[in-house]
């Protein structure tokens, strides 16, 4: 397998086998099912943040930002 890596610019090679542990032990060591839905606390958060950046964001545009009606993937 021939791939880039993940930092830099280059690029590695290994046997396949040997990157599709990697990826297995990336996915089971670095995820988790999350219990409730964090959805509304984040979108809240991050509509307040646009709220403050008034120098950044110019009031007519800030709906640009904004994701109505967010959802998180179902599985």
């Amino acid at each position: 397998m021939i791939t880039c890596a993940d930092k830099g610019n280059s690029i590695v090679i290994l046997p396949t086998h040997q990157y599709e542990n990697k990826i297995q032990n990336f996915i089971l060591n670095n995820f988790h099912t999350a219990t409730t839905d964090a959805t509304k606390t984040f979108q809240t958060q991050i509509r307040n943040t646009i709220k403050e950046s008034t120098t950044l964001i110019s009031k007519d545009c800030r709906w640009k930002y904004i994701n109505v009606n967010p959802s998180p993937p179902l599985h």
